[in-house]
């Protein structure tokens, strides 16, 4: 008997929590569906309420508008700004960086230069063979 009735209740548990965890998705659904249209649908409300026809509250919160504008245009010029500021400072260093390089190259080439010369000065003394004008020879 005790077979039969863990077979029933775990029927009963599949049979119940199944329909309720669909119905609980569908209530949280609903309710953000509800509060996305609600948001969209209060803005018109408050513009066709009578508190949303005071021109002295249209009047401050468009001045709240273009003050935010303002505010993020401020923002968004210094952004750019910088990013050029720093463009220009990373192409000045590259630039500075190359010119040392060079600078290291050619005081690298004029030394190889000088002992290149002075290699070949010593070669020509080393061998440069004295003509002995005399007797015997």
């Amino acid at each position: 008997m005790s077979d039969g009735i863990k077979g029933l209740i775990s029927d009963i548990n599949e049979a119940g929590v199944k329909p309720v965890a669909d119905e609980v998705g569908k209530a949280m659904e609903q309710a953000a569906q509800s509060v996305i249209q609600g948001a969209g649908s209060n803005q018109t409300k408050v513009a066709n309420s009578p508190a949303g026809q005071n021109p002295q509250k249209q009047a401050e919160d468009q001045a709240g508008l273009i003050e935010a504008r303002r505010k993020i245009a401020f923002w968004k010029n210094l952004a750019d700004e910088q990013a050029k500021l720093r463009a220009q400072q990373k192409a000045k260093e590259e630039e500075r960086l190359k010119a040392e390089e060079k600078k290291k190259e050619i005081k690298q080439f004029a030394r190889i230069k000088k002992q290149e010369s002075l290699n070949t000065a010593v070669r020509n003394a080393q061998t440069k063979t004295e003509i002995k004008k005399g007797v015997g020879g």
